[in-house]
Formats: structure tokens, sequence, C-alpha cells
């Protein structure tokens, strides 16, 4: 809703400038609280594989995130599309070979710390299909202002801000699995909810749906952190949690190419010659989009589902 409030009363870069002083004071902050670190051991750092997982995954998110808009026959995608596949294979070869790797690729195979991560990044690819395309649907199909889009948006934060605390607690006591599948699933179920928004649709419809977007969220995210990281032995806490990190900004921007691709594509195959079939073309191009979305959050259900471990033991890897 600060959001909405800025874009209407400034601009949308005034969105940008108001987090540098937040930024500045988490920075300020961390150096307060956080307390230093005492190294016991030195190691020597891995600046090919960093370099390789640098060019790769630079590559990928290039291609992810802008090969729709440029065209995939621009030349900048066609090399992002050879050196992403080509780089990361050279950077598994090094990473396998080398002594002290970048990323100990050996941890992929605990399962639970595998799951977690694939489960989180597809909850973050469904969420932000609903994150970047529901705007649209409020602005163009509602006629919303930047405001009321803030303030209708922000059912979802709110109350997953609400649930993550207890859900975090709980899965302590009763582990992760029912807590993630549990969440994964109603995600699901708000993200079908607002698939299917017609053009009339009524404000208490969208906002309850982002409601049980919210709650769904709210369940999975803090026991699923939980279980990453709880797999993991203290010396590999450090290299998780950069995984953990990277799998989530992965969901953002790869969920963000996928559901404006698809956005797009169906939109785009539908005549729009008036009012009346340009809206009938937005809402097929949005409700397809949301729809897989959906999908994608069943299937981190799925998988959270079968990820091994209960209280107590979900940790232990």
């Amino acid at each position: 809703s600060l959001g909405g409030l800025l874009i209407e009363k400034f601009s949308w870069h005034a969105v940008f400038f108001v987090n540098i002083p937040v930024g500045l004071l988490g920075f300020l902050g961390s150096r307060l609280v956080v307390p230093p670190d005492n190294l016991t051991r030195k190691e020597t750092l891995d600046y090919l594989g960093a370099l390789l997982f640098t060019v790769g995954i630079t590559s990928l998110l290039l291609l992810l995130s802008h090969g729709l808009q440029w065209g995939w026959e621009n030349p900048l995608i066609k090399l992002c599309a050879f050196l992403a596949p080509a780089v990361f294979a050279l950077f598994i070869r090094h990473e396998l070979r080398v002594t002290h790797p970048m990323l100990n690729l050996a941890i992929f195979r605990n399962w639970p710390f595998l799951a977690g991560n694939v489960a989180g990044a597809l909850s973050f690819m469904a969420l932000f299909a609903n994150i970047i395309l529901l705007p649209y649907f409020l602005h163009e199909v509602l006629g919303q202002s930047p405001v009321q889009i803030g303030l209708v948006m922000s059912a979802y934060p709110l109350v997953m801000a609400f649930t993550a605390p207890f859900s975090g607690s709980l899965s302590d006591r009763i582990g992760a699995r029912v807590l993630t599948t549990g969440g994964l699933s109603i995600l699901a179920l708000g993200l079908a909810v607002t698939a299917n928004l017609p053009a009339g649709a009524s404000v208490g419809r969208i906002i309850a749906g982002q409601a049980v977007m919210g709650f769904g969220n709210g369940l999975f995210q803090s026991p699923n952190n939980n279980s990453v990281m709880g797999a993991m032995t203290p010396a590999n806490l450090g290299m998780a949690g950069g995984i953990l990190a990277l799998a989530r900004n992965f969901g953002m921007v790869s969920g963000t190419a996928v559901a404006v691709a698809i956005f797009e594509f169906r939109r785009g195959g539908v005549a729009a010659t008036d009012a009346a079939a340009q809206t009938a073309a937005f809402l097929t191009g949005y409700h397809d989009a949301v729809t897989v979305a959906a999908g994608l959050a069943l299937l981190a259900a799925v998988i959270s589902l079968n990820r091994r471990g209960h209280a107590g033991a979900e940790g232990n890897g």
C-alpha cells in the first residue's frame, strides 16, 4: 500500500528511492546486533568456481527475464541460451575436482535439503505470478488506482506476517512435513480462487484470495526454512543459507518470466478489436498464467509431502 501511495503521489522511481534509507538502517543495525565472526579455520576461496557460477546464473537469469521482451532471435539471448548450460556443466565438473569447492555438491544428496529448496523455489514461482499479474488485473480490468491496488495486495503480507511466527514454533514440535504440505496446498487454493476472477470480480473476493495465499505461505515458509537448515551440519550452514536464498530468488525471477510469457502468449492469441475483446483477451492470459502457478504450488506440495523425517528427526542430515 505504501508503494501504491508513492507511485500515485510521485512516480514509480520513488518506490526504489525509499528503500535506500531502509537498507542503510538495516546495514547499521546488523553491525550493532550481529556478533563478530570467530573464525577457527581458513580455506582457499574457489575463485574459478565463483566466476563460473556467476557467469552461468547471470546468463540463465537474463535468458528467463528478457527472452520474451528482447526476442528469442536476439544475439545476446542466443548467447545466454548457449552459455547457461555450457558454463554450468563446466562449473559442476570443476566443483567435483577442486579440493575446496565453492559449492559442495554432495549436500544435494540430502533429500530433505533438496526437497525443501525445490519446494521453496516452486512456491516463489507460483507467488510471483500473482504478485506480477494481479496489479494489472486490478488496474486494467477493475480500473483501480495505485493506492487501491496497494491496499488490496496488502492482505497477503499482513496475513502471512501473523501466520509465519506460529508455524515456525509449531514446526519445532510436530516437524515440517505437515505444515509445509498443508501450507502449499492452501497456497494453491488461493491461487485457484484468484485465477478464476471474472471481469466484474468483487474486491472482497480478491482480498479473500490474497488472505488465503498469505495464510498458506505463512504456514509453509518458516517450517521449510527450519527443515532445510536443520538438515545440514554446522560446517555447511553458511553454504546452505546461500543456496536457500538462491532458490528463493531464482523462483522469483523464473516465476515472473514464466507467468509473463504465458500471459502474453495467450493474450496475443486472441483478437482484440474492441474493449470487450481486449478484456476477454486479458482474462484469458491472466487465468491461464495463474492456473499454471496454482499447479506449481501443488507440485511443490507433493514434493514437500515426500520429504523424509518427522519431529526431532528432520534435522539429522
